[in-house]
Parts: C-alpha cells; sequence; structure tokens
C-alpha cells in the first residue's frame, strides 16, 4: 500500500513539473506578429476604367483613400484634379483630401489655400465622399521648413474648426533639421516617404536605408505617423553630369537614349521590411499608406495580385512555365510563358522547344530566336516583367509533332 502511494505521488510530481514547464515554454514563446494598418494613394489625376476597378477590388484590402485632389503650382494657383465622387463612395473607406503643393512655390497664400481646400472638402462631401482628414504634400527644401511650418500652424485651426485630421508628408532629407520636429507638433500625423530617386544605383527603395529613416523619424515625431512605401517603378533620364533630369512612372514622357534607366521595387524586399515591422514596430508607427494604387493599365506599377500577397504576409515564390497551344495553321504551335504565382516578376531567360523535328520558328516581344536545330531556343533580349497570373507570347514554330513540349529557364 505504501509503495502504491509512493508511486501515485511520484506520478503527481511528474505532472506538475511537466504543467509548469509548459508554462515557462508559453512564457518565452515569442509574441504573434501584430498586424499592420494599410491605406493607398489614389495619385492618378486621370480617372480611367481601370483605376476606377481598381478601387472596386482593393476597397475591402485597405482602411483609407489619399486622393491627390488638387495641386498648387509654383506661382501659387490651385488646379483641382477631376474624380469620381461615385466610385469614391462606393468603396465605403474613409477619404484623405490631398493637396500637393509645388516644392518651389515662393508666395505663400495661407488664408487662400486654406479656403480653397476646405471648400473642395465641402465638394466632396456634398457628393458623397466620406472625407475624414486633409494631408498636404509639399516637398519643399530643407531651408524652408521654418517657413512651411508656419503655413502649417496657420492651417491647423481651420481644419480643427471642421474637425478635420491634418496630415503631412515628410521627406528623410528633412531628418538632420532642427525645424522638424517644430513643424510635426502642428499636426495631428505624419506620413515619412521612403520611397524616391535621389540615386539611380540604389533605386526607388532601399530597405536597410529605409528602416534606418523610420528609426531615426520614430525617435523625433512627437505624433504617429506612418510611411509610404512603393508599389510602381520608374524610368529615369540624367544630363552628362549624372544628374536626374526626368521621371517617367504612369504617365509616359517619351524618355530615350542611352542616358535613361528603367528602375524597378522588389515585391520580396518590400515584404522583408514589412515583416520585421509585424514582429517589432518602431514607437509611433500607425501603419502603411501604398504610393500608389495599381492599375491593370499601370504598367510600371505592381499587379494587385503581388500587391495584396506582400500586404498579407504571404510566401513570395515565383513560378514560371511556358507551353506551345496549336495556333491558327496545322503543324504551327505559338509559345507561352506564363507566370503561375502572385509574384510579379523578370520573364524567362530563356525557352527551349524540345522537339528536334521543327522546320521553322520565328520571335516575338522581348524575345530573339536563337537556334533553330538541333531545338529551337528563344532567349529574352531585353528586360521584361510577367505579371502574376499572367502569360507573354515567345513566339512560334513549326513542328510535325502532335504535341509539342517546351521548357522554361529562369
Amino acid at each position: 500500500m505504501l509503495s502504491q502511494l509512493r508511486y501515485q505521488a511520484i506520478q503527481q510530481l511528474i505532472t506538475i513539473l511537466g504543467c509548469l514547464l509548459l508554462l515557462s515554454a508559453c512564457d518565452h514563446a515569442a509574441p504573434p506578429d501584430a498586424p499592420i494598418s494599410h491605406d493607398a494613394y489614389v495619385w492618378q489625376r486621370r480617372w480611367t476604367p481601370a483605376l476606377k476597378d481598381a478601387l472596386v477590388v482593393a476597397g475591402p484590402w485597405v482602411g483609407a483613400w489619399h486622393v491627390l485632389a488638387a495641386e498648387v503650382g509654383r506661382h501659387g494657383r490651385l488646379s483641382p484634379v477631376a474624380i469620381d465622387p461615385a466610385a469614391l463612395a462606393q468603396t465605403g473607406r474613409p477619404v484623405f483630401l490631398v493637396i500637393r503643393i509645388n516644392g518651389q512655390l515662393s508666395d505663400w497664400e495661407p488664408a487662400a489655400i486654406a479656403q480653397a481646400s476646405l471648400a473642395l472638402v465641402a465638394k466632396w462631401r456634398a457628393s458623397g465622399v466620406p472625407v475624414t482628414g486633409l494631408e498636404i504634400d509639399h516637398d519643399c527644401a530643407t531651408s524652408r521648413l521654418p517657413d512651411y511650418a508656419t503655413f502649417i500652424g496657420l492651417l491647423r485651426p481651420a481644419t480643427a474648426g471642421q474637425g478635420l485630421p491634418l496630415v503631412i508628408t515628410a521627406l528623410p532629407t528633412w531628418l538632420a533639421s532642427p525645424a522638424l520636429p517644430h513643424l510635426l507638433r502642428q499636426v495631428d500625423e505624419a506620413v515619412l516617404q521612403l520611397h524616391a530617386v535621389t540615386n539611380p544605383r540604389q533605386g526607388l527603395f532601399d530597405p536597410e536605408q529605409a528602416e534606418a529613416w523610420v528609426k531615426k523619424f520614430s525617435a523625433i515625431s512627437p505624433v504617429k505617423f506612418r510611411v509610404a512605401l512603393p508599389t510602381y517603378g520608374s524610368r529615369i533620364a540624367w544630363d552628362a553630369n549624372g544628374r536626374v533630369v526626368a521621371v517617367e512612372s504612369e504617365v509616359p514622357k517619351g524618355l530615350a537614349g542611352s542616358r535613361t534607366q528603367e528602375l524597378t521595387v522588389s515585391p520580396m524586399a518590400v515584404a522583408a521590411v514589412l515583416a520585421s515591422w509585424r514582429k517589432r514596430a518602431p514607437p509611433g508607427f500607425a501603419g502603411v499608406v501604398w504610393f500608389r494604387l495599381p492599375t491593370s493599365d499601370d504598367q510600371r506599377a505592381w499587379s494587385l495580385a503581388t500587391w495584396q500577397a506582400v500586404m498579407e504576409g504571404r510566401t513570395l515564390t515565383p513560378t514560371f512555365a511556358a507551353m506551345a497551344v496549336p495556333g491558327e495553321y496545322p503543324g504551327v504551335f505559338d509559345v507561352f510563358v506564363t507566370n503561375e504565382s502572385e509574384l510579379d516578376g523578370p520573364a524567362p531567360t530563356a525557352v527551349r522547344v524540345l522537339s528536334p523535328q521543327c522546320s521553322a520558328a520565328d520571335a516575338l516581344g522581348a524575345y530573339h530566336l536563337v537556334s533553330l536545330q538541333p531545338e529551337v531556343q528563344f532567349h529574352r533580349a531585353k528586360p521584361a516583367m510577367l505579371r502574376a497570373h499572367a502569360r507573354s507570347m515567345v513566339g512560334w514554330v513549326r513542328c510535325p509533332d502532335s504535341e509539342v513540349r517546351v521548357d522554361a529557364y529562369p
């Protein structure tokens, strides 16, 4: 009897120790990743059917739209953007009305700009747009931050009287200025821009630099802030001295010549930065505002599928394949490359037709024909992106086979 009691006591002790170990493991387990709030800029000046479609598709993914409403030119004239109020209202998302002020503006007229901005707010609200904030985008020189702070300080009472939070965009070049904290104290929230063409060799987005900027801004800012992350690419042109003279994004500018370069932003690089913020967000960090809302007719922006995958933190693995489809004439096959993943990426560099009996072939688009025998080979001759779930024609072949096998190589 005594031995049985001793055995039961030992079993109870083992059970208690096991529970204590489990509790200890739970205490030391990594906390779950924190969700990130996602807004998006609607920066297009032409409200095309593709833009309206993107608003409908992406509406459930975003918290709010930041919509370009007007631009103030260097001489102080305000030019409104013709938006579609019904398309915005239909999404059911709150809207920040954005006024872009030219960085070279010399003569400030705070009262006039405030009056025009609030008139736009009233007009949009009357059209059914749920305006919940006013945002000022002014890329001024660092030396002019005190003047900018004075303007914002004069604008603040007008927006407060309307119950409108006042937001500004901030540039990384301002971080070293002692005038920046005073400017930030005049607003309710800020958006730190993390994308720019400052050095073509660094591209539009440098993950390490972006994290350093956010860390420094977090230490400076007395208000909560979001960060603007890119979904787009650009073509840039520079002069003989290496200075950037033109940037082409969603609007073609006819840039050509040897001193141009296509810059893209890697979705995987942006996703890695987001992953680090999910694990440990900087103090004051309130989320992301994506620049800009991708559309199907914006060839330099990510696809909506890629953008959604990045926002949701899904694994990004490019998967490409090739196929041969019977063409219009007997024995002729059209050759395609397909992107079977959610990740936009460079089209395959080479495509091989695995048939030794093909008698003719030709290439199309970004590819050129490099060999016909002993096998047909197409090589990509210039940069080409293939969007998620899209396909692109490589060329055609004439072969006697009833089926033609092809392979794609990264």
